[in-house]
């Protein structure tokens, strides 16, 4: 099915006028409100390297469309995009759009408004050429003092040593997860400007991010024990030579490691001790690799997704159990070449009551460009429900995997698919159909240009009035800002209505300064450190941890379906107290 493709098209040259508006731009530290954006989307700030917009909000793609073109002094390297709180009461609702911040060859960095507005972030700042490729985390929250928003690149102060070619997670408050230059993982407190644990051994891919479970599923007291607070991060390890160098080098990770970061506070809640441990390693057999960047946790973190690959069967996808570590499902073998892992999703209607989940991947994005679909319940070996082709979401070298979304872009309850064609010059949008009989096939629902040829991620954000997406092609930005389909059309053009005629609008370029109002920051304590091979956790002296991972192995071979172990032991353990507080109660009765 074909729709008309006419939408509202605002062209904008940048102009070299400055000048300050509203908004604050700046880079300190934290604030309680603060909220984390990444080069990909993410639900309830958490980044799961699963690449979905909530399905509490939806577009009208593609015929009520605002498409803003901006252009910037150089290249652009990397987008994200957030919401912009356009007014903030306690007492009233948050009116929300959508904003992005460009980060670029020349390493500046700037904020795009959905009208095409640019500010210039001016503290933000690259010690070296190297770091311009690192993909940037943005952070938002409201300066209660001026009732504004802030808007700011999270960058760590040297010593940090942070990798050039990977970014933070954001933990709690104040604190970051993040790979180090050498490969160790570190626990960072940016409001103190103190390392608070270290992993070492770990060997982390450099270009990798480390991704967060919505629930840890190895945490039993996290229920119980409100003073503490646990979170589950995954992140490939292990780094070794790998002849196939499609991902940026030739280094991929044969490690897949959880680790687990708890937080204690203190009894007046003025400070807060920290805690790593290593809850599990998946190492997998000689001359095999995880071919990707990062993992992506799904189904609420019960199960984590990766891409396995070898010279001998090519790359597959596989499932693991995040509880036991055992093989979920696997796709067949390819036989050569790597697969495209982008997200999993529900493509059934969000109102039916019987699901289709699937995980959605490209088949050698630079070959076949074939777009898969997977159910990963079938076991041991994932049923492909459907496929099709020619589409694609990478070049040969990219690090760059956040070039697929998925979410109701076009407002009809169906979550879509949405990538490139084989040229990457235009997003298309796919929705599965049901033909019957346990059988579905894909529908191209839309397609729309973008202003040239992809050189960056694509940036997507869902908010209460809609839906934004941008892309880059060389210098030049475009976003694509959908109104929700039950909102009020920014406009008055008809859905459907061809526009021939293009309005302009001139750009302004804003230098921002930094906040003269610092944002609270939390006050924290030293962190110890510990790696868990079993329930009892064994705290270290020191906070440098080494971890020879070489030693932590389980066996991939066994198959088994997924369950959640924290859940069940907190279950367990909730039982085990309503038993004993009943045999108390039984004694004092009958001695009464």
């Amino acid at each position: 099915m074909w729709f008309n493709t006419a939408a509202k098209v605002v062209a904008v040259n940048l102009l070299p006028v400055i000048f300050f508006t509203s908004q604050i731009i700046a880079t300190s530290s934290t604030s309680p409100n603060q909220q984390h954006w990444y080069t990909s989307p993410t639900i309830n700030n958490i980044y799961t390297g699963n690449r979905i917009l909530s399905s509490e909000s939806s577009g009208s793609f593609p015929n009520n469309v605002n498409v803003v073109d901006v252009a910037l002094p150089s290249d652009v390297k990397w987008l994200v995009a957030t919401t912009l709180f356009t007014s903030y009461d306690q007492s009233t609702e948050k009116e929300e759009e959508a904003q992005f911040v460009a980060t670029t060859q020349d390493g500046l960095a700037y904020v795009i408004s959905a009208n095409g507005t640019i500010d210039q972030i001016v503290d933000y700042t690259v010690s070296d050429g190297s770091d311009v490729d690192q993909p940037p985390l943005v952070s938002t929250y409201i300066e209660e003092s001026s009732n504004q928003q802030v808007t700011k690149v999270v960058q760590l102060p040297n010593p940090s040593n942070l990798s050039s070619l990977s970014c933070p997670t954001h933990v709690y408050e104040s604190v970051y997860i993040y790979i180090d230059s050498s490969g160790n993982v570190i626990l960072y407190d940016l409001a103190t400007e103190q390392v608070l644990s270290q992993l070492k051994g770990i060997d982390a891919l450099l270009d990798g991010r480390i991704v967060e479970a919505p629930q840890n599923a190895f945490d039993t007291n996290n229920s119980v024990d409100n003073d503490t607070k646990t979170k589950l991060f995954a992140v490939y390890g292990g780094s070794i030579s790998f002849s196939h160098c499609v991902l940026g080098d030739c280094i991929e990770g044969s490690t897949l490691i959880f680790i687990q970061v708890t937080q204690q506070q203190s009894n007046n809640n003025s400070s807060s001790t920290y805690q790593m441990s290593i809850q599990r390693t998946i190492t997998l057999p000689t001359n095999t690799v995880y071919e990707g960047l990062y993992p992506m946790f799904i189904q609420n973190g019960k199960s984590i997704v990766t891409t396995v690959a070898n010279s001998s069967n090519g790359a597959w996808l596989r499932v693991y159990n995040v509880c036991t570590g055992e093989i979920v499902s696997e796709s067949n073998y390819l036989g050569w070449g790597w697969r495209h892992m982008l997200f999993y999703n529900n493509f059934a209607p969000l109102n039916d009551v019987d699901p289709l989940y699937s995980l959605v991947d490209v088949l050698t994005p630079h070959v076949r460009k074939q777009v898969e679909f997977f159910d990963i319940s079938s076991s041991p070996t994932m049923e492909l429900q459907t496929s099709t082709s020619k589409y694609t979401t990478h070049d040969i070298g990219w690090r760059n995997l956040d070039t697929g979304i998925s979410g109701d872009l076009n407002g009809d309850g169906i979550n879509e698919a949405v990538l490139f064609d084989e040229n990457l010059e235009n997003l298309v949008s796919f929705q599965l159909v049901n033909n019957g009989s346990d059988s579905v096939s894909t529908e191209e629902v839309w397609r729309m240009p973008l202003v040239g040829r992809l050189t960056s991620n694509i940036a997507a954000v869902s908010y209460d009035g809609g839906i934004g997406l941008a892309a880059a092609s060389g210098n030049k930005v475009r976003l694509w800002i959908s109104p929700s389909s039950t909102s009020s059309p920014q406009d008055d053009t008809e859905e459907g209505e061809d526009i021939s005629s293009t309005s302009t609008t001139s750009a302004t370029v804003s230098v921002l300064s930094s906040s003269t109002t610092t944002p609270p920051e939390l006050t924290t304590a030293s962190a110890a450190t510990s790696t868990e091979t079993s329930s009892t956790e064994k705290p270290y002296a020191s906070n440098d941890v080494e971890l020879d991972i070489s030693t932590s192995n389980i066996n991939t071979d066994q198959m088994a379906e997924p369950k959640n172990c924290g859940v069940q032991a907190n279950n367990v353990a909730t039982q085990s107290r309503i038993s004993i507080s009943a045999l108390v109660l039984i004694v004092l009765v009958i001695c009464y």
